[in-house]
């Protein structure tokens, strides 16, 4: 029979965790101090043991805080199984108790009851009451929630109690949603992108680097649905700009990026470059006056400058100090160059000092291919002959000379005695030599051998007179002219085109103002006007593209050449020699 006492104490050490020795009464046969022995005096046991109720008994297997750490068997008779702690609960879900320590031979106890139901909303089950924590070491209700005390055993030998269950588990438990990722951003070409998180809903921002553009939204959004709002931005350049290896730049104005990256415009000192429409424009030459006369060849730029005292100059294509081939020219009026020499014509300051001249294109000795001239102008050349206009009083001849063999004072050979005046340009191809009047306005051309002119055009069944330049190709005669030309100018100056045979003229280019130059190459016409731009059109005919713009000033073309990328041109008021590339 078991007393009350005595079946108190064997809940109080089933509840701490140490098993009886003894399953009798409350005397023993055992040594004293040693397991199942009757205390000392002191109140002591062996070691390992403790004293209980004047018994030394050995301690149970204690409660772990979790399964993993329960391990411990409690081996004494008729002892309660330990206390079962309850699990811990996370988001709603029952987490089994721990499972408790078994006794050696008691009868299966009743379990303690469970702890209560925590409040809707809190985590897990709280720490009972019906167990008290008697052991310091074990968690307080503020760490974790634990189950109820185990069964009391019986007297017999049997199994220990089993634990009960842990604390109710919580209702509604706080629910933690599932974290959404929208992944990493890139940065936009030429931008970059901060985003400090990727997870709902942060919001990422796009901008860019200097001088580009941001195209499309400047933030996105990480939404619940795991992508990023909007679309992807992109940074460009502003219109009008270009993008040179990550650099907006403007090609129509950058000296290191005209007309196109890395294009450079520049010009040997103390020439000039300035990029100007995506074209490199090079002030050649300064300080040089009245240039009417102009030529090119592959190396260098030829021109006359129309004074008393007048020279014949050169610079090269790329820029650079100016040579002087001759100087003390008597009014040097126009220029041409073949593979060896430049020559050229001098009006002369009276009647009968007018001379044709000729130079080697490196400058040195001065060669007379004609003299006693009257009013020489324009002049061309070719493989075997020298050929140039003569103003004769009211009128003008056409004539030519070798340029080989002549000496002072020979007689050139007239090709055509004409009646017409002002023959102030001439050109020439394999055949024949081309030129136009003023009196009367026609586009005439003569065998080269001399011989009967014929007719190409004449500029008064059009209403057009004042004949300033012309050029020919391999198909057709190509000149410059005006309707009028009044004290305050013109806006009447037209580009036509005529074949080699004659026929109609096709107007190129109409409403030019004062267009005194032309040029030509195998796929346009080339002039200047009085407003100092240089333009040029298809030689079919078609859109007018505006090379150079002279803004409005009142800067006139004299003489123009083209070589395979550039025209060059002379200005009058500001004289200077120029250059635009490409073409």
């Amino acid at each position: 029979m078991i007393n009350r006492d005595r079946s108190a104490t064997r809940i109080a050490l089933a509840i701490v965790g140490i098993t009886w020795a003894s399953c009798g009464g409350g005397s023993s046969s055992k040594p004293v101090g040693s397991e199942g022995g009757a205390c000392t005096l002191g109140g002591s046991c062996d070691p390992g043991l403790s004293c209980l109720s004047n018994l030394c008994v050995k301690a149970g297997g204690a409660t772990s805080n979790d399964a993993a750490t329960q391990t411990a068997t409690n081996t004494a008779t008729g002892l309660d199984g330990s206390a079962g702690k309850g699990g811990v609960d996370s988001g709603g879900g029952t987490a089994p108790d721990i499972a408790p320590s078994t006794g050696s031979g008691g009868m299966v106890g009743t379990g303690g009851a469970g702890g209560p139901t925590p409040p809707a909303g809190a985590d897990g089950g709280a720490e009972t009451t019906d167990a008290p924590r008697i052991d310091a070491s074990i968690p307080d209700a503020s760490d974790v929630p634990i189950g109820g005390a185990g069964g009391v055993g019986g007297m017999s030998p049997g199994s220990g109690g089993a634990g009960n269950a842990g604390g109710t588990v919580g209702t509604g438990g706080m629910s933690t949603s599932p974290v959404v990722d929208c992944g990493p951003l890139t940065n936009p070409a030429y931008g970059s992108v901060n985003a400090p998180a990727t997870t709902y809903p942060s919001t990422a921002t796009y901008s860019c680097s200097t001088g580009f553009i941001l195209s499309g939204g400047a933030t996105r959004i990480c939404q619940l649905d795991g992508t990023w709002s909007g679309t992807f931005p992109t940074c460009s350049c502003a219109s009008g700009m270009t993008d040179c290896n990550g650099t907006c730049i403007n090609t129509q104005a950058d000296n290191n990026n005209c007309g196109g990256c890395g294009s450079i415009c520049a010009a040997v000192a103390p020439s000039s470059a300035l990029c100007a429409m995506g074209r490199c424009v090079v002030t050649l030459a300064s300080a040089q006056p009245t240039v009417v006369g102009i030529a090119v060849d592959a190396t260098s730029v030829y021109w006359t400058n129309l004074v008393s005292s007048g020279t014949v100059m050169k610079a090269p294509l790329g820029g650079g100090s100016p040579v002087t081939l001759a100087f003390g020219q008597d009014y040097p009026y126009d220029v041409a160059v073949d593979g060896t020499s430049v020559y050229w014509t001098n009006t002369g300051s009276a009647s009968g000092d007018g001379s044709v001249m000729k130079t080697p294109l490196g400058g040195g000795t001065q060669t007379t291919l004609a003299s006693g001239l009257v009013g020489p102008r324009g002049i061309a050349v070719d493989s075997t002959s020298v050929y140039w206009s003569d103003m004769i009083g009211s009128y003008a001849d056409v004539m030519k000379a070798p340029i080989e063999g002549n000496i002072v004072g020979s007689t050139p050979t007239t090709i055509y005695v004409s009646n017409q005046s002002n023959i102030f340009c001439i050109a020439v191809d394999a055949t024949s030599i081309y030129w136009g009047s003023t009196g009367p306005s026609t586009v005439m051309k003569a065998p080269l051998g001399g011989g009967e002119p014929t007719t190409l055009a004449a500029l008064s069944t059009t209403g057009q007179s004042n004949f300033f330049g012309i050029a020919v190709d391999a198909t057709s005669v190509y000149w410059i002219s005006e309707f009028s030309r009044t004290a305050g100018g013109s806006s009447g100056g037209a580009v036509m085109r005529i074949p080699l045979g004659g026929g109609t003229p096709i107007t190129l280019a109409s409403g030019q103002y004062e267009v005194d130059c032309i040029a030509i190459d195998a796929l346009d016409v080339y002039w200047g006007d009085g407003y100092g731009n240089v333009k040029k059109v298809p030689l079919g005919g078609g859109a007018l593209t505006t090379l150079v713009s002279g803004k409005g000033t009142s800067t006139k073309c004299l003489a123009m050449k083209v070589d395979a990328t550039a025209v060059y041109w002379s200005n009058d008021s500001d004289s200077t020699v120029m250059k635009v590339s490409p073409k």
